[in-house]
């Protein structure tokens, strides 16, 4: 239960086993100049989430973390899940009344939700992220203007492959083309600032119109969606969409 401000060490590791729940009061966060290592199991999660009976958007502050989240649950947070090093898999961070996750220095998220946030993504440095679902979130930035330490405006390109986007209010690029958009599916989802999908005059591994970066726009034809089930059911124009030769 955390009822104020935790500050992990820089030379300290935290471990957080399979099954734990980290309550958070209000307005409170973690944040951790060390590594945090919380793996938990697809039949045994870990969850970071609100201390309240009634939880909603913006309960807690933030999680700041290095290290290492596997089959976690983070949600009913305000700023984010601020990944600084390593990587986020097989995750759901979810209701977020800012942004969902922030990825900084070549951070990867891979096999992830992020759903029902205001923002669901930001990055810098050039970060990753694979065959994650963005889903229900007010925007989802995949590209962005920043300013460096000079002063000057750079470009910061999420490096995107294998997602889907799903019934997201926009997904928000920069007015350059994407150079790392690849085979990813956009549905019910408006692309503003530029161009992430071109004329599909090509076709995927299985048979679909794609542009040349195998992109798509299709229903991915989840089981259940308005119930949060998110398998695809078997005639999913996303099976055998990806990259082959990974």
């Amino acid at each position: 239960h955390i009822i104020g401000t935790v500050e992990i060490l820089e030379k300290d590791t935290l471990r957080i086993e399979p099954g734990v729940e980290v309550l958070f009061d209000p307005e409170t966060r973690f944040s951790a100049s060390g590594v945090i290592l919380a793996i938990g199991t697809s039949e045994d999660s870990i969850r970071f989430t609100s201390v309240r009976d009634d939880p909603a958007p913006g309960d807690w502050d933030e999680l700041i973390i290095r290290g290492r989240l596997a089959y976690c649950v983070v949600e009913y947070l305000a700023r984010g899940l601020h990944l600084r090093i390593g990587e986020i898999k097989h995750s759901s961070i979810r209701f977020a009344s800012g942004f969902g996750v922030i990825l900084s220095n070549s951070t990867r998220l891979e096999n992830n939700s992020i759903t029902n946030c205001a923002s669901a993504i930001s990055c810098t440095d050039s970060s990753w992220a694979n065959h994650n679902l963005f889903a229900f979130n007010d925007e989802v930035v995949v590209a962005q203007s920043i300013r460096d330490i000079w002063g000057d405006f750079l470009t910061e390109y999420l490096k995107c492959e294998g997602n889907i986007f799903y019934q997201n209010g926009s997904v928000r690029t920069f007015d350059l083309p994407h150079p790392y958009f690849r085979y990813n599916c956009i549905f019910e989802s408006e692309v503003e600032g530029g161009v992430l999908v071109g004329d599909l005059d090509f076709e995927n591994f299985n048979g679909t119109a794609c542009d040349e970066n195998f992109n798509i726009i299709m229903d991915p034809q989840f089981v259940d969606p308005e119930n949060l089930d998110f398998h695809l059911s078997e005639n999913s124009p996303c099976i055998d969409a990806g990259n082959q030769l990974l």
